[in-house]
């Protein structure tokens, strides 16, 4: 699917334009309006020209093409203008991890650009980090264009980091991963990143290194087990995530340029993080972002419960959905059937199918390609989920791994960051549980940000066309809430780098 990129403009005002399509004459195009959080409307062109209602503003536009421009003219509520968008140009996985590095740019800004590269998102998505932000870049024949409407210039790269490609013999196979280290001489306290569930390479997590980089600790991202570079099969446990994780701090330790070791952990990532430093003392720190504070099997009932209420359904009804979901992962974990969960399950099946709520639910993306990570159970009955189950088989820790335990073994310092309206997870009480946990831990810091989203971007959810999730970790809009690269940098300064001895 072809992407174009641009912008149009009247009297002065000018605003960033996506779209989408076939855009040929009498062919259908989706326009979107990423600053506006305007996503997906679609549009039926006669000939080249076209109308669309953004949040209420009828804009008719109307050009001529060739192969790497669109430019015409448009017409607004307000007055007239023109639209202008280029063809955006789909760059090799090599090419985009060429342009990774910080730039000083020609009024004096400094930006990083790092692309993630995990298949979930479709193609590689190119963006800079520049403070508290995260700003998609797209490649065209004229050059980079950036979301936030600037044509970009990248000529004079700094020396923000030092990369190093590193392998390992991992548990299941060789293990690849780059260590991002600071400028100057070491030794340099240093983090192993840990992924979240979604994907498995390392390029995304390199914008959070950064975060450690700038502020004198080296920072080892990897891809996961099975993915990318790294060998094996992908780890169905969060054992065995820690496992690679503790083979990459072992393989830290052996650095004379790494003082000590400490390790960092996004969604997923926070069970494997606290489960590593329990296992291992040494530990230097701990770092969990968008972390969580309960099992697995309560984070996937909340993360669906979130879904519907944002999408309406009244509580009766979600509560009916928990209770499903709650039977299906006892299902999972047994195998056997239970008789009062048939008798029960069978009850709300017909229920939740009658619901007019809850058939007129968006799903996401994710859950039309797979229907069982969807808010709605697919099983039509309970014998009929056992049926997809099939015969028994070691469940291992995924569903029943419990955080907390972890958090009251480990004693050394503790980063905890949430948002209370995390999608994701149960925010309000993952900070609860673990603050209980850390007591003893006087060198922990457990804080819950107001109106944040899962990987700490500012809550936004008045998203048209795309959810707030969605066009969160497709980067569309993206800032940090307030207060949390002060926050991190100050711990990161007196908790790290200030401690260790070079």
């Amino acid at each position: 699917m072809t992407e174009w990129v641009g912008y149009l403009e009247v009297d002065g005002l000018r605003r960033v334009v996506m779209m989408t399509g076939d855009l040929v004459p009498d062919g259908v195009v989706e326009f979107a309006f990423p600053a506006e959080r305007v996503f997906r409307l679609e549009v039926k062109l006669a000939e080249l020209r076209g109308e669309v209602v953004a949040r209420g503003e009828t804009i008719r536009f109307e050009g001529q093409r060739d192969e790497e421009t669109f430019a015409g003219t448009c017409e607004t509520d307000s007055g007239q203008g023109f639209i202008e968008l280029h063809r955006v140009h789909l760059l090799s996985l090599g090419e985009y991890r060429k342009l990774s590095a910080q730039y000083e740019l020609e009024d004096g800004r400094r930006i990083s650009v790092f692309v993630n590269a995990d298949e979930f998102i479709g193609t590689p998505t190119l963006f800079f980090a520049e403070r508290d932000r995260f700003v998609r870049l797209y490649p065209s024949a004229k050059g980079l264009f950036s979301e936030d409407g600037e044509w970009l210039e990248l000529s004079t790269r700094t020396d923000g980091w030092i990369d190093e490609d590193v392998t390992i013999d991992g548990p299941d196979g060789k293990l690849a991963g780059t260590l991002m280290s600071p400028p100057g001489p070491g030794p340099h306290p240093a983090v192993v990143m840990i992924h979240g569930a979604a994907g498995g390479r390392r390029d995304y997590y390199r914008a959070f290194a950064e975060q450690f980089v700038r502020n004198g600790v080296a920072a080892l991202v990897f891809d996961r087990r099975g993915w990318g570079e790294s060998e094996g099969h992908p780890p169905s446990t969060f054992e065995e995530k820690a496992d690679d994780a503790a083979a990459w701090i072992d393989y830290l330790r052996t650095r004379p340029d790494v003082a000590k070791v400490g390790i960092w952990g996004f969604s997923n990532g926070s069970w494997v993080a606290p489960l590593v430093a329990a296992r291992d003392p040494r530990v230097a720190f701990v770092c969990v972002i968008g972390a969580t504070g309960t099992t697995a099997l309560e984070t996937e009932i909340h993360r669906r419960a979130f879904d519907l209420r944002g999408q309406g359904v009244p509580e009766e009804q979600i509560g009916w959905i928990r209770e499903m979901w709650r039977m299906i992962f006892a299902a999972d974990l047994s195998r056997q059937p239970d008789e009062e969960h048939r008798r029960r399950y069978d009850e709300l099946a017909p229920m939740v199918a009658a619901s007019n709520e809850l058939r007129g639910i968006t799903l996401q993306e994710y859950a039309i390609q797979e229907p069982t990570l969807g808010p709605v159970p697919p099983w039509a009955s309970y014998d009929e989920l056992l049926a997809e189950l099939g015969e028994p088989e070691e469940a291992g820790d995924l569903w029943t791994c419990d955080p907390v335990d972890s958090y009251r073994a480990i004693e050394a310092p503790v980063l905890f960051l949430v948002g209370v309206d995390d999608s994701n997870l149960p925010g309000v009480e993952s900070a609860e549980r673990v603050s209980r946990a850390l007591e003893h831990n006087h060198e922990s810091i457990v804080v819950l940000f107001p109106n944040t989203g899962h990987a700490m971007n500012l809550g936004r959810p008045d998203a048209i066309g795309m959810s707030d999730e969605e066009a969160g970790y497709r980067l569309h809009d993206y800032r940090f809430v307030s207060g949390y690269l002060d926050l991190i940098e100050h711990w990161i300064r007196t908790r790290v780098t200030e401690h260790t001895v070079m």
